[in-house]
C-alpha cells in the first residue's frame, strides 16, 4: 500500500510541476526494490524506473535519466514480460528525446505502436507527446503532427496538469503544448455557419460531399474504416466500392488522409469539436463565441444531422440554465426564432437596458411567426 501511495504522490507533484518532490516518491520506491534485490535480473518492473526517469527529466537531470533508462532497457530484453519490454522501450525513448538523440524517434514510434494495439491510453499518450517532439526535433513537421493527431481522442479532456504529468520538461514541450492547444494545428475546418477549410493557412476548396467527409472524420478522429466510410457517407444509396476509392483518392489530394482506417495525416481543429469541448468544461461563453450557426445545415448525412442537432440543442439548454442575459441574448439572435429563448432574453435583461427594447421586438415578431 505504501508503494502506490508513494506513486501516487509521485504523480501528483509531477502534474503540479513539482518536479523534484515527484522525484522524491518514485525514487523512494526504486529504492525499495533495490533494498529488496529485485533489479538484479530482467524481471525489475520497468514502470517503476520510467517514473523515475521521467521526473529526472522534468528536473533537468537529463544524463542520470539515459543512464537508467539505458540499463533497464538493456536488462529488459532478457525478460519474459511483455509489459516490461514495452516499458523499457518507451523510458529509453523518452531519455533519449529530451537528450536530443535522433535514435529516439525508432524507439518512440515502436512504443507507439506497442501500447496503442494494447489499448492503454495514458502510455500511449506519453510515447506519442515524446515521438512529437522527437520528430519536430528532426525538422519532420508533418509527421509531427500526425503522431499528435493519432492521441488526439485520448486528449480531448485533458487539462493542461494532466498535460505535464504525461509529458516532458515544460521548456522542452512548450511547442507540443501549442499544437495540442490547437494554435498551430495544420488542418483548421470552420463548418459552424459559412463552411472554410484552410491546410497551413491556405483554403481548400471542397465540394458538399468532400466537406461531409471531412466532418465525418473529425467527429471520429480514431478513424473510419472504408465500410463504415461506405455506409455513413451514402446511407442507402447503391454506390460502388470503386466510386468511393476513387473518391478518397480525390479527397485525399486536398486534405492529407491516412490508409483506412481513414483519419487525417496531420493535426487538425474542428470549430463545432471545439465547441461542444468549451460545453464539457462548462465554458458557456467561449462556446458561444465560437458558435457562428449550424453545423453544415444542408448536409443529410446521419451522423452530421446528429451531431448538428445535438450540438445546438446542448448549447441551448445550457444557455437556459446559465441565466446570463448576454448568453441568451447571443443565442437568441444567432437561432433567431427560438421562442423558449426570447422568452428567457426578456426575462434576464433590465428594462432599462437598452436592448431590452430590441429584444422585446423581436420576441414579439416571433410569437407572430408562431401564430401564438
Amino acid at each position: 500500500m505504501a508503494f502506490s501511495y508513494r506513486e501516487t504522490l509521485g504523480d501528483y507533484m509531477l502534474a503540479q510541476g513539482r518536479s523534484g518532490e515527484a522525484l522524491y516518491y518514485y525514487q523512494a520506491n526504486l529504492d525499495v526494490l533495490f533494498s529488496n534485490n529485485v533489479v538484479q535480473g530482467a524481471d525489475f518492473p520497468v514502470n517503476v524506473a520510467r517514473n523515475v526517469v521521467q521526473a529526472l527529466l522534468q528536473d533537468g537531470q537529463t544524463d542520470k535519466a539515459v543512464a537508467l533508462a539505458e540499463r533497464q532497457y538493456y536488462l529488459s530484453k532478457g525478460s519474459p514480460d511483455i509489459q516490461n519490454q514495452r516499458a523499457a522501450v518507451l523510458g529509453y525513448g523518452m531519455a533519449l528525446c529530451v537528450a536530443g538523440e535522433p535514435e529516439a524517434v525508432s524507439l518512440l514510434s515502436e512504443a507507439c505502436d506497442l501500447f496503442e494495439t494494447s489499448f492503454q491510453a495514458s502510455v500511449f499518450t506519453t510515447a506519442s507527446l515524446y515521438l512529437t517532439r522527437a520528430l519536430l526535433d528532426q525538422g519532420l513537421e508533418i509527421q509531427a503532427r500526425a503522431a499528435l493527431g493519432r492521441a488526439e481522442p485520448y486528449m480531448r479532456e485533458l487539462a493542461e496538469p494532466g498535460f505535464k504529468l504525461l509529458a516532458g520538461p515544460e521548456r522542452t514541450f512548450s511547442e507540443v503544448y501549442r499544437m495540442w492547444q490547437g494554435k498551430d494545428a495544420a488542418l483548421k475546418i470552420r463548418f459552424l455557419g459559412i463552411p472554410e477549410v484552410t491546410l497551413y493557412g491556405k483554403p481548400i476548396k471542397l465540394s458538399p460531399l468532400q466537406r461531409d467527409a471531412v466532418a465525418l472524420l473529425a467527429l471520429e478522429p480514431q478513424g473510419i474504416d472504408f465500410d463504415s466510410m461506405m455506409l455513413k457517407l451514402y446511407g442507402e444509396r447503391k454506390v460502388s466500392r470503386e466510386s468511393l476509392s476513387t473518391f478518397i483518392t480525390r479527397l485525399r489530394e486536398r486534405v492529407p488522409l491516412t490508409r483506412a482506417p481513414y483519419t487525417f495525416d496531420v493535426g487538425f481543429e474542428a470549430d463545432f469539436t471545439e465547441v461542444e469541448r468549451h460545453l464539457r468544461k462548462g465554458e458557456l461563453r467561449a462556446a458561444l463565441e465560437r458558435y457562428r450557426g449550424p453545423l453544415l445545415p444542408r448536409s443529410e448525412v446521419e451522423r452530421i444531422v446528429e451531431a448538428r442537432e445535438v450540438l445546438e440543442e446542448a448549447l441551448r439548454q445550457a444557455t437556459l440554465d446559465s441565466g446570463d442575459g448576454e448568453a441568451l441574448l447571443g443565442l437568441s439572435e444567432n437561432l433567431r426564432d427560438d421562442l423558449e429563448l426570447w422568452e428567457a432574453t426578456l426575462e434576464t435583461l433590465p428594462r432599462q437596458d437598452p436592448r431590452y427594447a430590441i429584444a422585446s421586438a423581436k420576441h414579439k415578431r416571433v410569437v407572430q411567426m408562431w401564430g401564438l
